[in-house]
């Protein structure tokens, strides 16, 4: 019996990584860890954005703003000082099949223009969209557009270098469900070129994965 026990006994292995094993649990017991959570997950204050003056974007080069085409009056950047908005870059959007316009999806700090509302004469009307943060340590391109009023100027320079100045004559926020595309897409005063901007407002919705209402800006060519 006795040499059936001494045959069974756990090896000097097995027994030496108990050990270890008991040597680790009794040093974090005396030794707590002194790591803390600022050195697991280090934020910096480039990290967190949170605005404490209006913001001051800037100033982008041939590369930082590629033109969208070849023509020389295609828009380029934009720029609204009422909105701390300076030479915002500029990316095509579209529509989607059921009517939506869409958003920039390159930057939150691009401005949306849909190609097809060229503003060719008078009487047509230039459609853009634009961002805003629901996230308070995060900044977006039209995060002060509320911020409008008529006669607060829009400024667009096109590929050529030309910039056009329009003067808003209608804000308003209305609930998703209310927004009448057709008086949107509609300038302001038929009798000169116009511009329309439309971005969230009120509050993000998680129930539709959407803001809860719009912010809408009609503006018309100066002079």
């Amino acid at each position: 019996m006795r040499e059936f026990f001494l045959n069974h006994l756990p090896s000097r292995r097995w027994w030496s990584s108990i050990a270890i094993a008991a040597l680790t649990v009794l040093s974090l017991l005396i030794f707590p860890s002194q790591i803390s959570h600022s050195e697991i997950n280090p934020i910096s204050d480039s990290d967190v954005r949170i605005p404490t003056e209006p913001m001051s974007l800037f100033i982008p080069t041939e590369s930082d703003c590629p033109k969208l085409d070849k023509y020389e009056q295609t828009p380029r950047l934009i720029s609204i000082p009422d909105a701390y908005i300076e030479n915002a870059c500029m990316e095509s959007v579209g529509v989607s099949k059921d009517g939506r316009l869409g958003d920039p999806q390159d930057s939150e700090m691009n401005f949306g223009y849909w190609m097809d509302s060229r503003v060719y004469k008078s009487g047509s009307v230039a459609v853009y969209t634009c961002h805003i943060s629901f996230n308070p340590a995060k900044n977006a391109i039209c995060d002060d557009l509320n911020q409008l009023v008529v006669g607060s100027e829009i400024i667009v320079e096109s590929n050529s270098g030309q910039k056009r100045i329009y003067i808003v004559a209608e804000t308003k926020t209305l609930p998703v469900y209310e927004v009448d595309m057709t008086e949107f897409l509609t300038p302001y005063d038929p009798s000169k070129k116009g511009l329309s901007i439309m971005t969230c407002a009120g509050y993000y919705n998680i129930q539709i994965g959407d803001a809860s209402h719009r912010l809408l800006i009609r503006a018309v060519s100066k002079g």
